[in-house]
């Protein structure tokens, strides 16, 4: 039988000890497998996911509503000025005799609708 050189001969003990110091290991990621590194980089991944999924997700959420909530209330306040627009154009052609007479029926209107409101307002905070 042939001898190996020395200097091969400590790589491989080199090598059985490092070997032998990962069996030794003991953890989640099975150091035992030669696949460790990319358990363990499966393990970071699954990590970094988790604190995103806890943290992220819920502010782009918060964000999202946030940004659509304003959109809806500049359209919604842009919708009420030209339909209060159109009400004027409107009531001043059904009633002849001058655009003041219009503004009278719209604030009316108004004035009506918002006595309304105040109303269902009282009685909600009245009712415990």
């Amino acid at each position: 039988m042939r001898r190996l050189p020395r200097r091969r001969r400590v790589q491989e003990r080199a090598a059985s000890k490092a070997n032998a110091s990962v069996r030794a290991m003991a953890g989640p990621l099975e150091p035992r497998d030669i696949d460790w590194p990319a358990q363990a980089a499966d393990k970071v991944v699954s990590v970094v996911d988790s604190i995103r999924d806890k943290t992220t997700v819920p502010l782009t959420t918060v964000a999202r509503g946030l940004v659509y909530g304003l959109v809806v209330a500049a359209m919604g306040t842009a919708v009420a000025v030209l339909l209060a627009v159109a009400a004027v154009r409107f009531v001043d052609v059904w009633i002849p005799g001058g655009v003041w007479k219009a503004h009278l029926v719209i604030g009316i209107v108004f004035t009506v609708a918002g006595l309304f409101a105040l109303r269902v307002a009282e009685r909600g905070r009245r009712e415990p």
